[in-house]
């Protein structure tokens, strides 16, 4: 809901319009799309699932847990964010590897608002994980498996949540930067993640679409985060 709700709030109140981004940008989602930023979301919530088996009503239960799922959430959440404050606020955007002024939109660059407001975004997973998530483990006794919290929180779990969603992010214009494909506009020399006719591929691969670079960000991310803890 944080995700969704706000990512979708915010293209509604600040529609950008930007002429470079790919052409699903200010679209619908599609099932890719979905896929793309909440498909590992769904696989890392089945497999890493906890059991809950209450013997004496023979009922069991099934409690999502892991960090992972906060981190998930903080890349995706950064980089909506990023993409779509950066694009209403139009300023100047840097290629990250290159470091050379590309059109505002353009896969792979950042800007100093767009990377603000991505690092709000993932601010705001990591609260969420501190009041949500800080303080619940899993106790067994007397038969019974359940959840349950000692009322303490700690500030690990947000503090890891902000500081990879934000890597994460970064890490999406990198990829995006190195395989995503940009062309070039015959008639305006303008750099765009738009395929058209006639239009020369400059960098990048055709096969590498936004999605597939949303979905290496938020795989390699998790990844770094699994290694962590």
């Amino acid at each position: 809901m944080l995700f969704l709700g706000t990512s979708s709030l915010i293209a509604k109140l600040l529609p950008s319009g930007a002429a470079a981004g790919d052409v699903k940008h200010g679209a619908a989602r599609d099932a890719t799309q979905v896929l793309a930023n909440g498909g590992l979301y769904g696989l890392v919530a089945i497999l890493g699932t906890t059991a809950i088996v209450d013997q004496e009503n023979f009922g069991h239960h099934l409690y999502p847990s892991g960090e992972l799922l906060w981190v998930i959430m903080a890349v995706a959440t950064a980089d909506t964010w990023s993409s779509e404050i950066g694009q209403y606020f139009r300023r100047p955007a840097y290629d990250i590897l290159r470091w050379r002024r590309v059109p505002v939109g353009l896969s792979g660059g950042v800007s100093g608002v767009g990377s603000l407001a991505g690092l709000l975004g993932a601010v705001l997973i990591g609260t969420a994980a501190y009041f949500v998530g800080g303080g619940a483990e899993v106790t067994v006794g007397e038969g019974i498996e359940s959840v349950a919290g000692d009322g303490s929180r700690s500030w690990k779990l947000p503090a890891l949540v902000v500081l990879l969603g934000f890597v994460g992010m970064l890490l999406d214009s990198l990829l995006g930067s190195w395989l995503q494909a940009t062309y070039r506009n015959p008639g305006t020399g303008e750099l765009t993640d738009r395929a058209g006719p006639d239009f020369p591929l400059v960098s990048g691969y055709a096969w590498a679409t936004n999605d597939l670079i949303n979905f290496l960000a938020i795989g390699l991310t998790a990844a770094l985060a699994y290694l962590l803890w």
